[in-house]
């Protein structure tokens, strides 16, 4: 479908680039809804058809916009700022999907998506900067599957300006990751197996005198004796117990 202009409209033409319309629609040559623009370059006129144009993209702070060519989702934290072209477009300060600012011309930028809402099912509003939380969901595009089960320190409850992401948890060593839902953990991470709870911020023992240092991975507990980090492919608490247990804490 064609889109509608009126005049004092800012528009981006795919050849000619940025401008305004000044005049239109109007008949020519028996065909309606031509338009004549403004150039923003050199202030030339040009008779122009509306499927050759877009309207201007205009944002205010807090919007959330995609980009033309990546698709990815932006919010936008600061602008309008001009250009030393004036064909060139105005400037804004934007926020990446990873967290990061940079700047983005208003042509590389579509039109405002109206935030989502959240949903109470997602954001726990009794969750609160500092508190420990347990990914149970991550990022659902990037890195999928490799923070869940992961305990970080909750730094900010929503405003990530990708849905469905609402916790960003920093997890030691500067690995900081949004992610979209979480459950709060104790100070005391504990888990309980035949009877025994186990408390996982602390090392047990076994019967051949080694230490064990356990950590949830996905939906699992599992441990190591050495001195690197536990890893996906460790044994599973419950394993380490039928084989070497029983276990003492250290």
């Amino acid at each position: 479908m064609e889109s509608t202009f009126k005049a004092g409209d800012k528009v981006e033409h795919r050849s000619f680039g940025a401008g305004q319309v000044v005049y239109g629609p109007f008949k020519r040559m028996g065909r309606p809804d031509f338009y004549l623009m403004e150039q923003a370059s050199n202030g030339e006129h040009r008779t122009v058809e509306p499927d050759a144009l877009t309207k201007a993209a205009k944002f205010k702070v807090g919007d959330v916009a995609k980009g033309r060519l990546t698709g990815r989702t932006l919010k936008i934290l600061a602008g309008p700022y001009s250009g030393r072209r004036v064909d060139a477009g105005e400037w804004y300060v934007v926020e990446y999907p990873e967290g990061h600012q940079g700047t983005e011309n208003v042509r590389g930028l579509l039109v405002p998506e109206p935030a989502p809402e959240v949903s109470s099912s997602i954001a726990d509003e009794s969750l609160k900067v500092g508190d420990k939380a347990r990914v149970l969901k991550d990022d659902p595009i990037i890195c999928t599957g490799a923070y869940v089960g992961k305990v970080g320190t909750v730094l900010k409850v929503g405003g990530c300006a990708r849905k469905p992401l609402e916790y960003r948890l920093d997890f030691g060593d500067g690995d900081v990751w949004w992610v979209e839902s979480v459950e709060r953990v104790d100070d005391a991470d504990t888990y309980t197996y035949n009877g025994v709870t186990y408390d996982l911020s602390a090392k047990y023992k076994d019967t051949d005198g080694d230490i064990w240092k356990f950590e949830r991975i996905g939906y699992e507990v599992r441990g190591t004796y050495t001195s690197r980090s536990v890893e996906e492919y460790d044994e599973t608490l419950a394993g380490v117990v039928r084989s070497y247990g029983p276990l003492t804490r250290a």
